[in-house]
């Protein structure tokens, strides 16, 4: 008897050590999953126009760059699928009425139009949420229950999927399945994000020609003052003076070497 309830205690601390490990492991998952997630919502921000204040010159230089390279291809394939919708648009206008495609149309610009309001509110909380977190860490309480973790990781791994997706989209790519509406809509998104990188740089180009300018006025404002200084009466007055002190001791000097016999020198030495 004693030997079968060491043996089941043995069994429930090995499946109780055996748990905990696990727990460990999908803990370590959804730390690593939150890390890349952090990564992935900074680029996409920036992609977006969203806190490039930090960036310097050239990375904004580069940033715009690639979304002139992302926005030519979102043009290129929002052409595609206009030719697209018009072949299927005509059979429509046949079947279903003018009216009725029409309406369509304006229906789902309106619920693109929607899904990135969506976007861009769901990216201004994430960065809120992530400054705040950074202004006061604190640590992650992670659930006891397995099944609560693994529906984390599964989670997490979803909006991972997303980010990637719509950051590659951003620069012209994974562009396969957009519908003409959802290119429009998406087009307005990168001219948005162009724009407002545009923006932050000539405002560095405007700050850094204003800050030239104050430099140069101080610079020209102390030479002014130093040559009024020079000009001013009192040091007009003082350089007679000097001149005048220079040749006395000069002619003292003269005077003294002539009228002064080496006797008269000898006879000091006494």
């Amino acid at each position: 008897m004693g030997k079968r309830k060491e043996k089941k205690k043995k069994s429930k601390m090995s499946k109780s050590s055996r748990a905990k490990l696990q727990r460990l492991k999908y803990i370590q998952v959804i730390e690593e999953l939150g890390a890349e997630l952090v990564q992935l919502q900074i680029t996409n921000e920036k992609l977006n126009g969203d806190g490039v204040e930090g960036l310097s010159y050239t990375e904004l230089e580069s940033l715009v760059s690639i979304l002139r390279e992302g926005l030519s291809r979102v043009m290129e394939q929002q052409e595609k699928a206009l030719c697209q919708y018009t072949v299927s648009q005509m059979a429509e206008f046949q079947v279903m009425g003018e009216e009725w495609v029409e309406q369509m149309a304006k229906e789902e610009h309106a619920r693109q139009f929607l899904l990135s309001k969506r976007r861009r509110e769901f990216r201004r909380k994430a960065r809120q949420l992530r400054l705040s977190s950074l202004d006061s860490p604190q640590e992650l309480e992670h659930s006891q229950d397995h099944t609560d973790l693994v529906e984390r990781i599964e989670l997490l791994k979803s909006e991972k999927e997303r980010l990637v997706l719509w950051n590659q989209r951003m620069i012209g790519k994974e562009l396969d399945g957009m519908d003409q509406f959802e290119l429009d809509v998406f087009l307005s998104d990168v001219n948005l994000g162009l724009r407002s990188v545009r923006d932050e740089m000539m405002s560095r180009i405007r700050s850094t020609r204003q800050s030239n300018k104050q430099s140069n006025e101080e610079l020209i404002s102390q030479t002014q003052s130093s040559i009024k200084e020079l000009s001013s009466p009192g040091k007009m007055d003082e350089m007679p003076r000097i001149r005048a002190t220079r040749q006395s001791n000069e002619s003292t000097l003269e005077f003294l070497q002539v009228h002064t016999s080496p006797s008269d020198v000898s006879g000091l030495g006494c």
